[in-house]
């Protein structure tokens, strides 16, 4: 764990020196720089409720200062192999560079992706210069509390992104088949009801389609 490196990351930056943090914390006399600095190098390991008054003290929340095993290159490349197996976080290479990408066919692809989205965002603001460095990181700190991403809908699985394909192939072939028919005027209102074969594939998405409704396409 890399809460001592990430309480002398918070109180840095918040200008503070040892003594002032103890003192904050309840510790008087010579015991509060003392204190504090066991904690910074982990000779002592702070509860649950004294790293929550931390987390006040810093103005982030309690998840930014309990990190997991980062402190070591080793320690690095565990937390990213465990990301791997349990998150489908995988390295890959884009224009000869390393990076770090989310596998669309992992089964939490979906629950990654607004939070990632969110991150992106604002990591173009900032390089943007439309927010400062201080406001991106006191989302980074506080998150999600800060967070105002609009995003919220979830990504529609890889089982129904097939599925709409099919069924779309099916409605354009349809379609091609009843203007031979006669003029467009014949299918000026025409309706797809086949694509509600997705109802049941749409249970996982914020906003089903009604059973009973199509889509009317109206040609140009």
């Amino acid at each position: 764990m890399a809460f001592g490196k990430r309480i002398k990351f918070f109180r840095n930056r918040k200008g503070m020196k040892q003594k002032e943090l103890g003192e904050l914390l309840g510790f008087l006399g010579k015991t509060s720089d003392v204190r504090v600095a066991q904690y910074e190098t982990e000779a002592r390991t702070p509860k649950a409720d004294l790293v929550k008054e931390m987390a006040q003290i810093f103005d982030v929340s309690t998840r930014a200062i309990n990190v997991p095993n980062i402190d070591s290159y080793l320690g690095l490349m565990h937390s990213l192999f465990a990301l791997e197996d349990m998150y489908g976080i995988k390295i890959g290479e884009i224009d000869g560079e390393l990076c770090l990408r989310l596998d669309r066919e992992h089964k939490e692809y979906q629950h990654l992706f607004t939070p990632f989205h969110a991150w992106q965002q604002m990591a173009a603001k900032l390089e943007s210069g439309e927010i400062s460095q201080e406001e991106y990181d006191n989302w980074r700190y506080n998150y999600p509390e800060l967070d105002t991403s609009e995003i919220r809908a979830k990504v529609p699985s890889q089982e129904l992104s097939h599925e709409l394909i099919k069924a779309l192939k099916k409605e354009k072939t349809l379609l091609t088949a009843l203007s031979n028919f006669g003029n467009s005027s014949s299918v000026r209102f025409l309706c797809y009801r086949n694509i509600i074969l997705f109802n049941g594939y749409c249970k996982n998405v914020a906003n089903p389609l009604p059973k009973n409704n199509g889509i009317c396409l109206e040609p140009s």
